[in-house]
């Protein structure tokens, strides 16, 4: 979130020393920082089969962003409950 909002206000030449302001003003109406709001943390809780995609360029985001989400995505063979690997080559099913 922290990322979006301030590749946001550089394209409206809004300083980038003020997101902290901004941030406590957010804070001070919701109770929730922008720390909490982030995607590649609420990736870990991603328990479906999801697609992510970025395009080259971004405006709004780094390509480090949307890699630390897929990084976050718990894979099917990690142990999480209701994910299934796909059968290994060869085995019977």
């Amino acid at each position: 979130m922290k990322t979006i909002v301030q590749r946001r206000l550089a394209l409206l030449g809004v300083p980038a020393d003020r997101i902290d302001d901004l941030e406590r003003r957010v804070v001070a109406a919701t109770s929730i920082s922008f720390a909490r709001r982030a995607p590649q943390e609420w990736a870990r809780n991603v328990h479906v089969p999801t697609f992510l995609y970025q395009v080259r360029d971004d405006v709004l985001t780094h390509p480090s962003d949307v890699q630390q989400m897929f990084d976050n995505i718990p894979s099917p063979t990690s142990g999480c409950s209701g994910s299934t690997a796909p059968p290994a080559a060869g085995t019977a099913t």
